[in-house]
């Protein structure tokens, strides 16, 4: 489903497949809402899993990246969309790059097409009491479900992690936090267990052109 940014979770159990999300993708019938990516009930036209991926030679020892193909059936005619996707890894920088180029036989599905990332992530535990997440001006709690509609970066900023990821093309962005249920010594309790953020797209017009998007995740830790 994708790749994640491997953290320490101490004593927390993550119950979520959603939490071991990264770079997992959806072509959308429709712009996806906040509501729906939160209750898992996006307009989905098909998610773009399953993926063959071969080596990509790389154009020098710094760089590994994986190319990834998908031939995608239309199944109301006998068109075929294709993803081609390279994940790129700079050996020595804490840097994870995914490079999208999709091409449509014919016209893209529906009448308002959107092509969504999903990226999750969980932080060391206790982040979620003192982390942020911080948009252009806008600054939010972990806790916190929110959308901007014109975002072209989103950082994390924790007690001991710091993230940063970004984009060539301004996307509408989700983020809600995914919480399981617990009980505690006063009845039951949400327990924070990450964020699931999605970047979307709307597709232009068909062109004879691929469409194309990279999106940059890099981190750090503090001491």
């Amino acid at each position: 489903e994708g790749y994640a940014l491997p953290t320490k979770q101490t004593g927390s159990i993550l119950p979520k497949p959603s939490l071991r999300r990264a770079f997992l993708d959806h072509l959308l019938s429709a712009r996806p809402s906040l509501a729906e990516v939160q209750n898992d009930a996006w307009p989905t036209y098909v998610t773009l899993s399953g993926l063959s991926y071969q080596l990509k030679p790389s154009s020098g020892a710094a760089v590994a990246s994986l190319r990834m193909r998908l031939d995608v059936p239309r199944p109301d005619e006998n068109a075929a969309l294709h993803l081609c996707k390279d994940v790129v890894i700079h050996p020595g920088r804490s840097c994870l790059q995914a490079q999208y180029e999709l091409l449509a036989e014919g016209p893209w599905p529906g009448t308002d097409p959107w092509f969504a990332v999903e990226i999750s992530f969980a932080p060391p535990a206790g982040s979620h009491q003192s982390g942020a997440l911080a948009c252009g001006q806008e600054r939010r709690g972990l806790m916190e479900a929110w959308e901007v509609t014109n975002a072209s970066s989103l950082e994390f900023a924790g007690p001991s992690l710091a993230m940063r990821l970004s984009w060539r093309t301004p996307a509408v962005l989700l983020a809600h936090p995914l919480l399981s249920q617990s009980r505690g010594e006063h009845g039951p309790e949400q327990v924070y267990q990450g964020t699931r953020v999605v970047l979307a797209w709307p597709l232009p017009p068909m062109t004879v052109d691929a469409w194309r998007e990279e999106i940059s995740w890099e981190w750090s830790t503090l001491t």
